[in-house]
């Protein structure tokens, strides 16, 4: 066995300094690659879509669409989205995507406003969207299992 070596908090010797001088559009590059790699693919589409439909309703309403948006045209968008029957989850991913785009630009993120917050915590509340779909028991999976043959051309 070799010799274990010293414990340092030093990391790798080499200088502080950029061995390599990089030019202001190589480093903004690698700033947004950066950033946009902290969040997948996923919650990208999320927010792209949320953005979406804040431009929209602007566009619908008439409302310069300008950031950060005032706490008035954030609270008529998640009126909005109410009255249209989306989900408390999907508006919430909606008005995340406003946060987002306002701390992007170092702006102040209305979407932590204490009115914000309690109109979606109102919507969550007041969703009376009960599942009306049947849960799977043993009875219903074994009626479906009898049928399956009838329906499917290969096992």
């Amino acid at each position: 066995m070799g010799k274990i070596p010293s414990a340092s908090t030093g990391g790798r010797r080499k200088s502080i300094e950029c061995s390599k001088q990089y030019n202001t559009e190589d480093l903004q590059h690698e700033v947004d690659r950066l950033v946009t790699a902290a969040f997948s693919r996923n919650t990208h589409l999320a927010y792209s879509t949320g953005l979406t439909a804040f431009t929209y309703f602007c566009d619908r309403c008439g409302i310069l669409e300008k950031w950060p948006p005032s706490l008035d045209i954030v609270l008529k968008f998640i009126a909005s989205l109410s009255l249209r029957g989306l989900a408390p989850s999907t508006v919430r991913s909606y008005v995340s995507s406003i946060g987002y785009k306002c701390k992007l630009l170092n702006l102040f993120d209305v979407a932590r406003n204490f009115l914000v917050l309690k109109a979606l915590e109102g919507m969550r509340r007041g969703c009376n969207n009960r599942d009306t779909r049947m849960p799977v028991t043993i009875i219903l999976l074994r009626s479906i299992l009898v049928i399956l043959p009838s329906i499917c051309l290969n096992s």
